[in-house]
């Protein structure tokens, strides 16, 4: 299981405040570290849980997403619409639950 993934920097600070894109990328590539962290990657990710303060960036996150995640078989996933993040600054959470048995 992965905790929430935000858009924060490896000092902390929030990546790309105001801007739903530069968050999106943000939070892929630290789901990405935290997938690299147990081997695994993105083809390991079984469910995930997205949180998005407006339902206006579904768009944008549904582009970013197909650049991770293979279309053809993508994981199972729950979308809940949220009135602010931990910061209200954040724009975007993804926790993850991967499965460290396929293909092994």
């Amino acid at each position: 299981y992965i905790a929430g993934q935000v858009a924060f920097d490896s000092a902390g600070a929030v990546v790309g405040a105001g801007n739903f894109q530069a968050q999106a990328e943000q939070v892929f590539a630290n789901l990405r570290r935290a997938l690299v962290s147990v081997d695994a990657s993105f083809k390991d990710v079984v469910k995930t849980t997205t949180f998005i303060t407006d339902l206006k960036n579904l768009p944008a996150l549904r582009e970013t997403r197909t650049r991770y995640f293979d279309a053809t078989h993508p994981p199972a996933n729950s979308l809940i619409p949220v009135v602010t993040l931990a910061r209200p600054d954040l724009l975007l959470e993804i926790e993850a639950v991967v499965d460290l048995s396929q293909g092994r």
